[in-house]
């Protein structure tokens, strides 16, 4: 059995973790009677207890700062779609900061491209009309 607070190893019959004080009454020790998906013990290395897939408690753990790569996903979205270097600039703030937090999913990445890809998009687009209106009021002869 393993205790569900810290993750120690205890013995069967053990009232409280030796290692934390937590109780180890049925309610808050993890049984592992064999039920356990091996991936998931080796995504999160081997210092967890076996996972238990029936409906025990899973120390899986969420990643940091998930709202922010959210948050910069959409705005490199809506940066491409609807247009405009705000979004683009506010994706790619997000999801530098995401980042730097430790979020390393797709949500961040795919954030921070779409965001970049957005404000190269803008820049060529801001610069050929302020070539065009140079060009318009005679300071450029092409």
């Amino acid at each position: 059995m393993f205790c569900k607070k810290c993750y120690n190893q205890i013995q069967q019959d053990a009232a409280f973790c030796p290692k934390c004080g937590a109780p180890t009454n049925d309610k808050t020790g993890v049984q592992t009677d064999g039920f356990v998906d091996s991936t998931l013990q080796e995504q999160h290395g081997h210092n967890h207890p076996p996972i238990p897939l029936y409906g025990g408690y899973s120390p899986i753990p969420i990643e940091p700062a998930s709202g922010l790569a959210t948050a910069s996903l959409v705005m490199g979205i809506i940066g491409l779609a609807i247009g405009g270097p705000l979004f683009g600039i506010l994706g790619l703030i997000f999801s530098i900061v995401a980042r730097s937090k430790g979020n390393k999913s797709g949500r961040a990445t795919a954030g921070l491209v779409l965001s970049i890809i957005c404000l190269v998009i803008w820049g060529m687009i801001i610069a050929c009309v302020v070539f065009v209106f140079m060009q318009d009021l005679g300071y450029m002869y092409f």
